[in-house]
């Protein structure tokens, strides 16, 4: 039997053939997975979005094939959805063949006493055979029901108005409950859709909605998109940037695209400078502006009362540059230390703390979880992540921390952080700020480049180490090169280091070669790594770290999971009510019966905890970790670094600070692979960005309406 015409069927299932029980990928998995199940219709397999349950049914799209194992005829289905009955005395006897101990009998007494509110069961009817665990796992059922009853009507909504069956329950995902209420408030609110855009917004929803060409909601939507789009990194853009992306977009009126644009100046909700024909957003103009003020408001010393509080720096073996960098941060309430790798900014860190002690609060922190952990561990001080000090409450609910008066904040590995967090910081006005750093390093991912800014734009608050201890160590040395524009030489070896570039301009070959190393045990996943310039958008995408990742975990442990124990992990979201943070690695210990992760991690979370039980509902925030970008991998150091470098990165990744930040990874062993031509020529490249905080340095005053593009 064999017709490969699509057609639809509905499957009760009967016993999960794939994976195998005790295996099963978790609910909260990000991407879908594969089944094989056996239901009253036969053989069925394709991708799910949830765990399928044993007497639930499955409306299926798909076509009939010939199994080449069995010869038998199988179910290959591209799309399954959830069949809930809308009649409640059907849906009540779908609940009870769902709900382990609950029978036809059981049902009948169920329907007998509630009828069409049986939903509202609870001990309280008196129900012969209802006990309370009978009764909660009932409720499970009734809950998984409602959720999918809903999800179906939404879902059914949102393609009858224009929407694809994926967009729509990428929106149910996001939105639950309110997406319809949301939608029909503004329907280009679709855009925001994680892997959606303005475009697809405006392609399904502008028919169902009458919405024309030249519709303000149209140009409104489209120009607070693209503002948000362009400005994700740089936070000054030009106007001719935002008119030539709006206007390819949607094909209006240029001079309504104008007007729209000249409203939001108007309103605030865009800010002009005038001298360089840039603009920003509002948000993004006061989180800057308020960091630089701060900055440039506490450049003078304490008083004479604030200072006598202050004692001298003890001895901490430091040279006279770190003392006077000590000192230098103790009387001013804002200050940058600044230095390359080796300099001693972490002795300075210690010594800092030290002298503070008992002459007010000490707050210590790093954006990563995995840097606060091991300048936790240097510095013997109390350390935690930006997010943990603030009190993170979630998205939308922001930072519970009202102030930071009384407090001395010193803030390690400064290049990582957005504008957008330092300026939570500031706002919260600390008796005295220290920012530490090295300016050389990636700028951070998100808004703009505060700590870089400022090195520049306020040198008279900046004092730079300029010693090097470990300058005679190959990877240092060859680091060192880096940041001064040269390429090191391709192999150098001292008494604890060694650095070598191998030369493979092929991508594939490239791969290959990280792949043998893999295999001759010259990885050790525990305290080595590997880097690459980006995630990549498939498994197949070569010196990626999603490919890496899928062909590392399938020489190292493989399984039949996304993740299975032995694995190496990395977390991808904040959770504060588990204390783990964005960027915290470990290693995949076990599942529990709720499927449930444990996960050891590389350091003590700030309670001095090294494992943490995940959630099922919170697993999809975690992904391999076998090999990470380079930005992922700040805050880090690893005994072996091997970093793939292609020139398919030299456009849009590769640079200067890139190969800096990888290469300084390295504690032992470092290992750079690939294209020599794209390595040299991205030690030439710094890719600066262009922020609100340069132009308000340099243009006096906003620009008045007058003046606007």
């Amino acid at each position: 039997m064999k017709n490969r015409e699509t057609t639809s069927i509905t499957a009760k299932v009967a016993r999960i053939r794939y994976p195998k029980p005790g295996s099963e990928p978790q609910d909260g998995d990000a991407q879908p997975q594969f089944y094989i199940l056996s239901c009253d219709v036969g053989v069925v397999k394709g991708k799910l979005n949830h765990q399928p349950k044993i007497g639930e049914t499955l409306s299926l799209e798909g076509c009939w094939e010939v199994s080449k194992f069995s010869g038998q005829p199988e179910f290959s289905f591209f799309h399954a959805t959830v069949h809930i009955p809308t009649d409640e005395r059907a849906l009540l006897r779908y609940a009870c063949e769902m709900t382990p101990g609950f029978g036809p009998a059981m049902e009948e007494r169920i329907w007998a006493e509630r009828g069409e509110s049986w939903r509202g069961i609870s001990l309280a009817d008196d129900i012969r055979g209802l006990t309370p665990e009978k009764l909660a796992a009932l409720q499970k059922t009734i809950d998984f029901l409602n959720l999918n009853q809903e999800r179906a009507k939404t879902v059914s909504w949102l393609v009858s108005i224009g929407l694809t069956l994926k967009m729509a329950e990428s929106a149910f995902e996001k939105w639950g409950s309110s997406t319809v209420a949301r939608v029909e408030e503004d329907p280009f609110i679709l855009a925001s859709l994680p892997n959606y855009g303005f475009s697809d917004a405006d392609s399904h929803v502008r028919r169902y909605f009458k919405i024309e060409r030249n519709d303000q909601r149209r140009i409104n939507a489209a120009l607070k998109y693209y503002v948000r789009q362009l400005t994700a990194e740089d936070t000054a853009i030009t106007w001719d940037d935002l008119f030539a992306k709006v206007t390819a977009a949607i094909d209006s009126d240029p001079q309504l695209i104008s007007d729209a644009c000249r409203a939001m100046f108007k309103s605030g909700a865009l800010v002009a400078f005038p001298r360089s024909m840039r603009i920003a957003s509002l948000r993004d103009f006061s989180n800057e502006a308020a960091i630089y003020r701060f900055a440039q408001h506490e450049l003078g010393a304490f008083g004479s009362r604030i200072r006598a509080r202050q004692p001298r720096p003890r001895s901490f073996n430091l040279d006279e540059t770190q003392l006077d960098a000590v000192q230098f941060a103790l009387d001013r309430r804002f200050s940058i230390i600044n230095g390359s790798a080796g300099t001693g900014k972490t002795s300075l860190i210690h010594a800092l703390c030290n002298s503070i002690e008992g002459h007010g609060e000490v707050r210590l922190c790093a954006f990563a979880g995995k840097a606060a952990a091991r300048l936790r561990e240097a510095t013997m001080h109390d350390a935690s992540t930006i997010h943990r000090m603030l009190v993170w409450m979630g998205d939308g609910n922001g930072f519970a921390l009202k102030t930071l008066r009384g407090s001395t904040v010193i803030l390690d590995e400064a290049s990582m952080v957005s504008s957008d967090l330092l300026a939570e910081i500031v706002k919260r006005t600390p008796d005295r700020l220290v920012l530490v750093g090295d300016e050389a390093q990636l700028p951070p991912v998100g808004s703009g480049q505060p700590f870089h800014d400022l090195v520049k734009l306020l040198p008279e608050c900046v004092r730079t180490l300029s010693t090097c201890y470990r300058s005679r160590e190959a990877v240092l040395a060859s680091a060192l090169a880096i940041r001064a524009g040269q390429v090191p030489p391709p192999n150098a070896k001292s008494d604890d280091e060694l650095y070598e570039f191998r030369s493979l301009s092929d991508a594939r070959k490239a791969h290959a070669a990280i792949l043998d190393a893999v295999r001759c045990g010259d990885v050790d996943f525990g305290q080595d790594i590997i880097l690459c310039c980006r995630n990549g958008e498939t498994p197949d995408e070569t010196c990626s770290v999603r490919a890496f990742n899928a062909d590392i975990k399938e020489l190292v442990n493989p399984g039949s999971g996304r993740i299975d124990p032995g694995d190496r992990v990395i977390c991808t979201q904040n959770s504060s009510d588990l204390d783990v943070w964005n960027g915290t690695t470990g290693t995949c210990r076990s599942f529990d019966t709720a499927r449930a992760m444990w996960v050891e991690l590389d350091f003590p979370n700030s309670d001095g905890e090294t494992s943490v039980l995940i959630p099922k509902d919170k697993v999809k925030d975690w992904q391999l970790a076998y090999a990470l970008t380079v930005h992922k991998s700040q805050g880090s150091q690893y005994r072996k670094v091997f970093f793939v470098v292609t020139r398919r990165d030299t456009a849009t990744l590769l640079s200067r600070p890139m190969v800096y930040t990888a290469v300084t990874r390295t504690k032992a062993e470092c290992h750079v692979i690939g294209d020599g031509w794209a390595f040299s020529r991205a030690i030439a490249e710094t890719r600066p960005k262009h922020t609100a905080m340069q132009e308000i340095v340099f243009e006096e005053g906003i620009a008045k309406e007058d003046n606007l593009p």
